[in-house]
């Protein structure tokens, strides 16, 4: 009966009193008063009708036997959690997941039971062992409670302030701090990195100066944080710890790329998604899966990048979901609307609109699903995708979707023809100015510049091409280019300037040849009627070099003689 949520048989033996543990439980199911369920895979689990543990509560009080049973439940789920906590870490990391995550709420009230009595060294045990399973799975704020309230009772007068205990729980609320917290988190990993210090305990100062370091203003103090990494990186090379040489050269690549080295940065990411894989520690290779991908689409990789973002999946159902769902499913959504894979795009986003517990999964699928429509030519059932998108973001206050659906409305009103108001949803959009991505950005500046060009702005289009393409150029964005060099060509061709609309429509085509990146169908008759003005104002034989001398050009220098640089 104290058990909250079920339990095993290994549990039962431990919280009964008794050698006859088995039997008991035996009976009990035999006799319908414990229920027994097993899943492939996983050990038997037993649980109670609620009336019958309120029923059996009772006769444990009457009986004396509370208190005691209740300590056995505590001891046995410290036990579980220390045991768990280096199999988190490794190729048992799966497996501990999930064993972790049936037993929630006997947690919860094991924890409950300790803080009520005051037992300062089973909170810390606890909360401590439990941190990394929190941070793994996005437990945040009932993580930080329980540890706060662990070094709350782990006073300098119980003899636990010196402990690597305390130093694990120190760490745990560094990890489980929010991103506008940095100084606490920051003052919470230098006190646990003392502690490793003065115990000794190498592969705890290893593990709290990764912490410090990622935890660091990295604008502010490059210096320190490639300091700490790289006396992290040394201490887990010599225990041929793969975990943390991984997730060190993860962080060690985030540094480069923040500091402009894109091609170290990436070099990185590689290896340690090659070592984080070896080492089992498959959550850890999601996160340089997830960045290693997005650079290589940004460089035009499309297949690779797709590999990538499988086994990310892959990984991510593996350990039981979360939220990298999201963000794998919207990566390969992006990618495959991009290779006008609108047959697979459209899995990719009813699988993100049907993702549990957020209503911004729905939102966000919605929107996907109206940019497949639209991109198609469908302007009334993108039309109403993108409606019932922005009804879900404005109901929950989402900046983001707000921000990311007008311009998209935008576009529907612009290809049915009224100008003005394609022009104020797309303006809607960027004044709110909140995009979650650069590529967001980029395509409601090259809208209004659509726009612009059709209202006889060209002067404005071209400032908004240009706004578009140097968003896309910022992050090298290859999938970005193509259609602001196409808005550029346009504009040129409408302005008597053949030559140079040639050259940057060869230009374009050559990009979207290299990176497999087709005109979307909703775009063909614009693009053609386009080509085709420039194309009657030269002979044959010119607008052919200057065709082969755009299809000729790097990505970077096409983007730079669009510019006029």
């Amino acid at each position: 009966a104290i058990f909250i949520g079920g339990w095993t048989a290994e549990a039962a033996e431990q919280a009964l009193d008794g050698p006859d543990a088995l039997d008991l439980l035996t009976q009990l199911v035999g006799k319908s008063l414990v229920l027994s369920t097993q899943q492939p895979g996983q050990a038997a689990r037993f649980r109670m009708l609620e009336t019958i543990r309120e029923y059996a509560l009772e006769k444990l009080a009457e009986a004396g036997e509370s208190d005691a049973a209740r300590d056995r439940h505590l001891a046995f789920h410290v036990a579980l959690a220390e045991e768990a906590e280096p199999g988190l870490r490794g190729h048992g990391q799966a497996y501990w997941m999930k064993r972790l995550d049936r037993e929630g709420d006997n947690f919860r009230a094991a924890l409950a039971w300790a803080v009520e009595h005051n037992d300062a060294e089973s909170t810390l045990r606890l909360t401590g062992a439990l941190g990394y399973f929190w941070y793994m799975r996005g437990h945040y704020s009932e993580g930080r409670r329980w540890l706060e309230t662990a070094l709350s009772l782990a006073a300098p007068e119980s003899g636990l302030a010196r402990t690597l205990w305390r130093a694990k729980a120190l760490l745990s609320v560094g990890l489980l701090t929010e991103a506008n917290e940095n100084a606490l988190a920051f003052a919470r990993n230098i006190e646990a990195l003392e502690l490793y210090r003065q115990q000794g305990d190498n592969l705890g100062v290893a593990e709290a100066l990764y912490c410090v370091a990622v935890g660091n203003d990295w604008n502010c103090d490059t210096a320190s944080v490639q300091r700490r990494l790289d006396e992290a990186l040394e201490i887990w090379t010599a225990a041929r710890d793969g975990r943390g040489i991984g997730i060190c050269l993860y962080a060690l690549g985030d540094l480069a790329f923040n500091l402009g080295n894109r091609v170290q940065g990436r070099e990185l990411y590689e290896r340690s998604a090659a070592v984080l894989r070896d080492a089992g520690a498959r959550w850890e290779m999601t996160h340089a899966l997830d960045d290693l991908a997005g650079l290589i689409w940004l460089d035009g990789d499309a297949a690779r990048a797709r590999a990538l973002l499988a086994e990310y999946l892959a990984a991510i159902e593996e350990l039981g979901g979360g939220f990298g769902l999201y963000l794998s499913l919207n990566y390969r959504n992006l990618i495959s609307t991009a290779l006008g894979d609108f047959d697979q795009a459209r899995v990719e986003a009813l699988m993100i609109q049907h993702l549990p517990g957020r209503a911004r999964n729905e939102a966000s699928g919605l929107t996907r699903l109206g940019q497949i429509e639209y991109l198609q030519g469908h302007l009334a059932e993108a039309q109403a995708y993108f409606e019932n998108a922005l009804h879900i973001f404005r109901k929950i206050e989402d900046p983001n979707g707000m921000a990311w659906v007008p311009p998209w409305l935008g576009c529907v009103a612009y290809r049915a023809g009224n100008l003005q108001q394609a022009r104020a949803l797309i303006e809607e959009g960027l004044a709110r100015g909140q995009f979650a991505s650069f590529s967001e950005l980029a395509f409601g500046q090259l809208a209004r510049g659509d726009v612009a060009r059709a209202q006889g702005e060209p002067a404005v289009a071209a400032d908004y091409y240009g706004r578009s393409l140097g968003t896309a150029a910022k992050f090298h964005f290859q999938p970005g280019v193509a259609e602001p060099l196409e808005g550029f060509a346009k504009l040129a061709g409408a302005a008597g300037q053949p030559q140079r609309a040639a050259r940057l429509f060869g230009a374009a085509q050559a990009l979207r040849d290299r990176i497999g990146t087709p005109i979307p169908p909703v775009e063909r008759a614009d693009y053609d009627a386009a080509r085709a003005q420039a194309r009657a104002q030269l002979d044959e034989a010119a607008f052919a070099q200057a065709w082969a001398e755009g299809r000729a050009t790097g990505w970077e220098e096409a983007a730079a003689f669009a510019l006029g640089e």
